[in-house]
């Protein structure tokens, strides 16, 4: 079973969401932000990295499997487990791990663990549909205020007793 569905659905509503034996995926939010460089804007978004240092089962992941799919705690871990011996067992091999719609995981050749996330995947609910987009180049007029001009004309004059 992928638990990659899994961990997508937690990431929307969890800043970290932890894969016991393997590691952590941890959102941050970034602010939209408008670059006059490019003319461009992109809204918020929920940016993910991994880090292996967090591996600890905290119970989110397996208690929502276990929900989710009406089993038991003990099946819900056994299922993690498999999932995660296999992505070990690929990483020891040279190969790169494709977690879709999060990013992948890889070993450089330091033998360090490599996390490239899916830049194309915003976790941030309430950006939902969102996108950035181009816009025209913003030009600068200085408008200056018009001269009025006055005629000399003869004053009114009231005429009184009429």
């Amino acid at each position: 079973m992928d638990v990659t569905f899994y961990l997508i659905e937690l990431l929307r509503l969890h800043d970290c969401v932890i894969v016991p034996d393997l590691g952590g995926f941890v959102t941050n939010y970034r602010p939209a932000e408008m670059d006059l460089a490019s003319n461009s804007f992109n809204p918020p978004v929920k940016e993910i990295i991994f880090t292996g240092k967090l591996s600890k089962n905290d119970g989110l992941l397996v208690h929502y499997i276990s929900e989710v799919e009406g089993i038991g705690y003990i099946e819900a871990r056994q299922i993690i487990s498999e999932f995660v011996s296999e992505v070990w067992s690929k990483l020891e091999n040279g190969e790169k791990i494709e977690f879709q719609n999060i990013g992948s995981l890889h070993f450089d050749r330091n033998e360090k663990l490599i996390f490239e996330p899916d830049v194309h995947e915003n976790f941030l609910l309430e950006a939902y549909g969102m996108e950035g987009f181009q816009f025209p180049q913003l030009e600068w007029k200085e408008i200056l205020p018009s001269k009025r001009v006055f005629n000399n004309k003869d004053a009114v004059r009231s005429v009184a007793g009429s």
